[in-house]
């Protein structure tokens, strides 16, 4: 019982490091045009 309690801590730890982890990433400023962005790019080096 207390190593399921142990190997729960553990991961509940690992979540909250990849959850926090992902909030502080820093994403590029894509504007306000980010949606459909990808499609003109890639048409564009055809």
């Amino acid at each position: 019982m207390v190593a399921l309690f142990f190997f729960y801590l553990v991961g509940l730890g690992m979540v909250m490091g990849a959850e926090l982890n992902a909030a502080l990433v820093e994403v590029e400023d894509l504007g306000h045009d980010a949606i459909g962005r990808v499609d003109d790019v890639t048409a564009g080096e055809k």
